[in-house]
């Protein structure tokens, strides 16, 4: 003889089966719900340093020819048509302050031709920051043996000398002045 099922007994069976069919419906599970949090990254780009003009590059007085070259190297010397009366030939300078530190420096030094390009500058200089020293040639990024500035950055002078050629007839008694530009970017 078979069991007889109690309406009861279906019931229940019929709650339970309803019931579980609904929790798989509507997503719960046994596990607790889980929840989340939002962060946010940050980071602040480096300050510019600062670039301050010192001296100017000085030739001396040049002649009015087309033609006549002056040459300036790194220990201020100057040779060729120009002349120093009363000791006035000098190179120039930039300091560069407020670097980042342990991060890689490039510089770019560019000459420049005077107003009406009677004259031409081709820049050269030098960076310095008392431990390395790094050349610069007109218009070249310094890229090849970056400066790298220390843990705790000095200053950097860069030195500006270079050439000067004579492109058309002067006039007597001018100064002309030849623009030239120092970037400096960080890596």
């Amino acid at each position: 003889m078979k069991p007889q099922t109690t309406l009861r007994q279906i019931t229940l069976r019929h709650v339970t089966t309803t019931l579980v069919a609904l929790a798989a419906a509507v997503g719960i599970h046994s596990a607790a719900h889980a929840v989340s949090a939002t962060g946010t990254a940050t980071v602040t780009s480096f300050a510019d340093p600062t670039i301050t003009p010192g001296a100017d590059t000085d030739f001396g007085l040049i002649p009015l020819t087309v033609g006549a070259t002056c040459a300036m190297d790194n220990a201020g010397t100057v040779t060729g048509s120009c002349i120093d009366p009363g000791g006035v030939q000098s190179m120039g300078d930039f300091t560069i302050s407020g670097l980042q530190p342990s991060v890689a420096v490039r510089f770019t030094l560019t000459g420049g031709d005077s107003a009406g390009s009677e004259i031409t500058f081709t820049a050269a200089g030098e960076a310095d920051d008392g431990t390395t020293t790094l050349s610069l040639v007109d218009s070249i990024q310094s890229n090849v043996g970056t400066f790298t500035t220390t843990a705790v950055p000095d200053n950097i002078v860069v030195t500006v000398f270079g050439d000067i050629l004579v492109n058309s007839a002067l006039t007597a008694n001018t100064t002309y002045n030849m623009t030239y530009t120092l970037d400096v970017v960080y890596e």
